[in-house]
C-alpha cells in the first residue's frame, strides 16, 4: 500500500532480494509520463530484523491548473504530481526526504518518473524515474531551462520556458515543483519524481524530470533500470535459500 510505512519481520535468517519499484508520474492535460524505476540487491539478516518500506504514490490523470498536490514519497508538485521514490530502510522515519541526514539507514530506493504536462507545447513526455540518474524533462525550441533529473550526490533543477521563480525545489527524496507567479499559479507543467535525490518540475507548460535510485552499501548484487514501472510503485522481499 502506499501512503504508509509497512514493516517487514524477517522470519528466518538468511539472505533476502529486494525489489523495489518508484512509481509513474501523474498526467494532465495530454502529457505522457515518466515510469518508474527498478533497483534490486540482497541483504544478508537475521531472524526478526526489521525492514521498513514506502511505497511511492502515482497520483493519476488530472486536467486542472496547478494543483498544489504532491504524491507520497517524494513527487514534486505541478499541476500534475511527479511519481514517488519506493524505499527499504532499516529505521521508520517515514518518507525518504526525512532519511537526508540518516542516508545510511536507507537500503534501496526506486526512483519516480516525471509528470507529463501539456502535450500541446511538445513538451508533454516526462523523463523516466531511476537508474543512476534520473532521465532529464524534454526539451523544445525556445526554452529557457529544462527540468533535470536528481544524480547519486545532487537534485535535478525546475525547468521552464517563460519567468521562472522556484518553491519546492528538489532535494534529497523529493521531486520539485515549480510556477510562473505572473499567471496567478496557472500552471500546466509538471512535477519531478522522487527518488534517492529528485528530478525537477516545470513552470508553466512541460514535464517533470525522473528521480534517481540508488542501492546502499550493506547491498551486494545490485541493480538499477529506469522508466519499466507504471501505475503506482512496488516492492518485493523474497528469501533466498542456500542452493
Amino acid at each position: 500500500n502506499t501512503g504508509s510505512v509497512q514493516t517487514f519481520i524477517a522470519p528466518i535468517s538468511g539472505d533476502y532480494k529486494l525489489e523495489v519499484w518508484g512509481a509513474q508520474g501523474g498526467i494532465s492535460y495530454g502529457g505522457i509520463p515518466g515510469k518508474g524505476g527498478y533497483s534490486c540487491g540482497s541483504l544478508s539478516v537475521t531472524s526478526g530484523h526489521e525492514l521498513y518500506i514506502c511505497i511511492g504514490q502515482c497520483t493519476g490523470s488530472i486536467t486542472a491548473d496547478y494543483t498544489g498536490i504532491s504524491a507520497y514519497n517524494g513527487g514534486g508538485t505541478g499541476a500534475s504530481a511527479g511519481g514517488g521514490a519506493t524505499h527499504i530502510a532499516s529505521t521508520d522515519r517515514g518518507e525518504l526526504k526525512n532519511y537526508e541526514l540518516y542516508k545510511t539507514e536507507v537500503y534501496i530506493v526506486a526512483g519516480g518518473g516525471g509528470a507529463g504536462a501539456d502535450g500541446d507545447f511538445g513538451t508533454g513526455i516526462g523523463g523516466a524515474g531511476g537508474g543512476a540518474t534520473g532521465e532529464n524533462g524534454p526539451y523544445w525550441e525556445g526554452l529557457i531551462r529544462r527540468a533535470t533529473g536528481g544524480s547519486q550526490t545532487e537534485p535535478g533543477v525546475n525547468g521552464g520556458n517563460g519567468q521562472i521563480i522556484e518553491v519546492n525545489i528538489p532535494g534529497f527524496g523529493q521531486g520539485g515543483g515549480a510556477y510562473r507567479p505572473e499567471n496567478n499559479y496557472n500552471n500546466y507543467g509538471g512535477g519531478g519524481g522522487g527518488g534517492w535525490y529528485g528530478g525537477g518540475g516545470y513552470a508553466y507548460a512541460g514535464s517533470g524530470a525522473g528521480g534517481s535510485g540508488h542501492i546502499g552499501e550493506m547491498l551486494t548484487n545490485g541493480s538499477m533500470q529506469s522508466g519499466v514501472r507504471e501505475g503506482h510503485g512496488y516492492a518485493v522481499i523474497t528469501w533466498m535459500p542456500i542452493l
